[in-house]
């Protein structure tokens, strides 16, 4: 019979984790762009980020950084409630608008965007809980782990099927010696 009781506190180990690498990365590099922009910069907001709107975007970038890092602590201080794993993936979504309203796209967020949303469904539980909830608790970190997985493995699928018909069209390609430069 398998044991869950050890794994399911490794998982909410790894949750905690998460959490602080999450806010680590958003201090590090959300907090640290701040310095790219002059005083004058005016993004272009078309998503949530409109509540920004009229706001100098240094300061919508620091905001919606410190919402995230502020939530990411909540979230791994207390990893068994619910509403602060959901307010994670909710502030992520918002510092990505505002991030991505410079009229580039990034992608760097994105598997942390993806995960969060998974690990928001995690349920809620007080003191101890049943074999159940532990379940469902290893389903959403596991689905947390398949999601990034799928991302990367379709990206990559993606690069290697380009590369293959530029190599067929006698075009510039990833395996060519110059390709990659």
């Amino acid at each position: 019979m398998l044991k869950i009781k050890p794994l399911f506190e490794n998982v909410l180990i790894a949750m905690r984790v998460y959490y602080f690498t999450l806010a680590a990365l958003i201090n590090i590099f959300g907090i640290g762009q701040i310095k790219n922009y002059t005083l004058g910069f005016k993004p272009a907001y078309i998503s949530i980020a409109t509540i920004f709107s009229g706001m100098d975007y240094r300061y919508a970038l620091l905001i919606s950084s410190l919402i995230v890092v502020l939530t990411c602590f909540i979230a791994a201080l207390k990893v068994s409630w619910r509403w602060p794993r959901l307010f994670v993936f909710l502030s992520l979504f918002l510092f990505a608008a505002v991030a991505n309203s410079t009229g580039g796209a990034t992608h760097l967020y994105q598997f942390w965007l993806w995960s969060s949303f998974v690990l928001a469904w995690a349920p809620s539980f007080i003191g101890t809980c049943n074999r159940h909830t532990q379940m469902r608790y290893l389903l959403s970190w596991w689905g947390a782990q398949s999601i990034v997985l799928l991302m990367y493995g379709l990206s990559g699928f993606w690069k290697v099927i380009g590369g293959i018909v530029q190599l067929y069209n006698n075009q510039n390609h990833f395996l060519a010696p110059k390709g990659l430069s």
